[in-house]
């Protein structure tokens, strides 16, 4: 069960992040960890990296400040298998991949 929160309707507001955190992560949802939301919520009010104001959909102060490890990994594991699907090197510059995806669309395009 959620618990009340004293932050607003929107960052308690049950959803299906709120919902699997405790069962998928072994991490309690922001209201149960924190129900003044001072340091943890849902839909906190947010400086973009561009300028300008937004939200962050999940909120928890100084947790998201670097990028963890495994996610790293998760990503070089996806870039590798899409340049495998792509027969790319997996090697490549950002630079590279782009001419070559170009390529390879335009390529289709004549087919």
């Amino acid at each position: 069960m959620l618990q009340r929160s004293i932050c607003s309707n929107k960052t308690v507001t049950p959803s299906p992040s709120a919902l699997v955190c405790p069962s998928v992560f072994d991490h309690p949802t922001p209201a149960a960890a924190d129900p003044t939301g001072e340091s943890f919520c849902f839909e906190k009010g947010a400086a973009k990296h561009g300028g300008g104001d937004g939200f962050a959909d999940v909120w928890k102060h100084g947790f998201f400040n670097e990028r963890p490890a495994w996610l790293a990994a998760c990503h070089a594991k996806l870039d590798a298998a899409v340049a495998d699907a792509y027969g790319l090197p997996s090697d490549l510059s950002d630079e590279e991949i782009l001419e070559r995806l170009l390529a390879l669309n335009l390529a289709a395009g004549k087919q």
